[in-house]
């Protein structure tokens, strides 16, 4: 069965191989523009999915691929199967819901269900009313922020079943009577202390942080709560963020946009700024462990290995100065940066940035090759005077 995969883009790595219960019943392939209208939803397991690709393996036996994994907030499920689980396609048209009171939550109700071909009489079968469907979903985003004073700020992005789309650039709608949030620090010494807030950020304090190690945060409704993932206090990345599970891009940690998450745009413009940093960049120096006073708007600098200040945690990675403050780019092997201040070209090896040292093999100049395969050749380029023809002859032509 597949495994995990993010539930904020395309699922291409992973395939469901499903049996029909007749030969009669068949599976079609979607386009994208069908799948955003809703097309091709089913439930694998407890997991809601949507499949772009459904190829017949045999009389019952179809493959599905191009997924779209977590759909409606099972982001929780996703991954969890086994063989064996259920597989029911949900259409519309033919699903029908059911308004239960309040206090059945946490019970079991027993459904009956027949058709025209069940001659013995209705299937029977018990099902647990767990709330999934009306409890708030679990905010995202969540980040960690120095304050001052030795605090921290934790803040997150809220979610709405009223937000599944983005299609007016407006922000989601709450939907529910209020909006709460719980937070529970766990000490080093299992000691346990919890934040209420009504707002998508709380402030702790130097003494409540000091041995923290994780922590984790639920939304708080009529319904009952929804926890989000349990996460590490400490900085999960070299970026200095908290990071949680598939909610940023692996290689330079772009924030992905969640289902039903508020402040889309915040999100979108977010990695557009990285971005915008991280593209064809040019920096003013290399290994600045401590923050310009006055940085110039779109201006950027290499940090160093022992980084202070607002820029602590942030070790060699690409540090641009926005509108909105200081964003971090991490570095990854192969990185290229134009040093301003070298009028070289720095490389990032995965280890340290090393500037004007020009890495190939073989190196070719004006169609002559002037290294690898045992050439080897003296540069000296600061004057022109110094290059004179009986020098030429000593050291050779090209």
């Amino acid at each position: 069965m597949p495994g995990a995969a993010s539930s904020a883009i395309i699922d291409h790595a992973h395939a469901f191989d499903v049996d029909l219960a007749y030969p009669a019943m068949t599976l079609e392939s979607a386009d994208a523009g069908a799948l955003d209208a809703g097309a091709n939803l089913a439930l694998v397991g407890d997991e809601l999915l949507q499949f772009g690709v459904a190829t017949q393996l045999g009389p019952l036996r179809w493959r599905l691929l191009r997924l779209w994994r977590g759909r409606r907030g099972t982001e929780a499920a996703v991954g969890a199967q086994a063989i064996g689980d259920r597989f029911a396609m949900i259409e519309a048209d033919t699903a029908l819901s059911l308004d239960l009171p309040l206090a059945e939550l946490g019970g079991e109700v027993r459904i009956l269900a027949t058709g025209s071909g069940d001659v013995d009489g209705p299937v029977a079968t018990s099902v647990t009313l767990g709330g999934t469907s009306v409890r708030p979903l679990a905010p995202v985003h969540l980040r960690w922020r120095e304050h001052g004073a030795g605090a921290v700020q934790i803040p997150w992005v809220r979610r709405s079943r009223n937000g599944w789309r983005w299609s007016d650039g407006i922000d989601v709608p709450i939907g529910e009577e209020r909006e709460v949030y719980r937070l529970t620090l766990v000490r080093g010494d299992g000691g346990v202390r919890s934040f209420e807030t009504v707002e998508p950020s709380v402030v702790i304090a130097r003494d409540v942080r000091t041995g923290g190690r994780c922590c984790t945060w639920c939304r708080s409704a009529r319904f009952g709560n929804r926890r989000a993932r349990r996460s590490r206090c400490r900085r999960g990345t070299d970026d200095g963020r908290l990071c949680i599970g598939d909610q940023t891009s692996t290689r330079l940690g772009l924030p992905l946009l969640q289902a039903g998450q508020a402040q889309k745009e915040l999100t979108h413009n977010e990695a557009l700024t990285l971005l915008d940093l991280a593209v064809q960049p040019s920096v003013e120096a290399i290994a600045l462990d401590t923050p310009p006073a006055d940085p110039a708007p779109d201006a950027c600098w290499i940090v160093g290995t022992v980084p202070t200040v607002a820029w602590t945690g942030q070790a060699q990675a690409l540090a641009g100065w926005t509108d909105s403050g200081w964003r971090f780019v991490p570095s990854r092997p192969g990185m290229t940066m134009w040093s301003k201040a070298d009028q070289a070209e720095a490389r990032f090896d995965g280890t340290r940035w090393t500037v004007g040292t020009i890495v190939a093999s073989p190196l070719v100049l004006g169609g002559l090759r002037c290294s690898g395969h045992g050439v080897r050749i003296l540069l000296h380029l600061r004057t022109e005077a110094w290059w004179t023809p009986r020098r030429a002859r000593r050291w050779g032509r090209f």
